[in-house]
């Protein structure tokens, strides 16, 4: 979730602190941008705003186990207008590549737009045709691209429905 919302990562070290952003930050997978003589200390989120919500969706071998591929989302919907319009959408993978990967694409499909499942389809085959996932023992790249789209789809329908229910109430 830190790379889909743009998290900062604070670290101090003898030097003092150092922020570094959430895409700077993951170098590969379980390596970080941290120095050797630096602990994290914080992770900063910016506020979010009324009328959002978030979901998350892995899957995995076993429960408990790193993710194959997971997927972030969290949706914003613009107050006051009919319908459920996203002014905002955030969507991040994990699991299926080094670092995680924001997916700008789907989520310049989904924002200002009134929410539509078919348009989630048609994000996930953005999200699909950018993400480069990698082949390993536990999984093959074709799987982790097909899994991601799907689980983009269930993430950003999920995080609306919160949404919605966060604007009702």
């Amino acid at each position: 979730m830190a790379r889909a919302l743009d998290a900062t990562f604070v670290a101090v070290s003898p030097r003092g602190p150092r922020r570094i952003a959430s895409r700077d930050f993951f170098r590969t997978q379980l390596t970080t941008d941290l120095a050797a003589d630096e602990i994290l200390t914080e992770i900063r989120f910016p506020h979010c705003v009324p009328h959002t919500g978030a979901a998350f969706m892995e899957v995995s071998r076993r429960q408990g186990d790193f993710a194959l591929v997971g997927v972030a989302a969290q949706v914003s919907l613009t107050e006051g207008l009919p319908g459920s319009v996203i002014s905002d959408v955030r969507i991040a993978v994990t699991g299926a590549a080094d670092t995680p990967h924001r997916a700008t694409e789907a989520e310049e499909l989904l924002a200002a737009q009134e929410f539509d499942a078919a348009r989630c389809t048609e994000a996930a085959e953005a999200l699909r045709s950018t993400l480069h996932p990698v082949d390993d023992l536990h999984a093959i790249a074709e799987y982790r691209r097909d899994v991601a789209g799907e689980l983009m789809i269930r993430a950003v329908i999920e995080a609306h429905g919160r949404a919605v229910h966060t604007a009702a109430a």
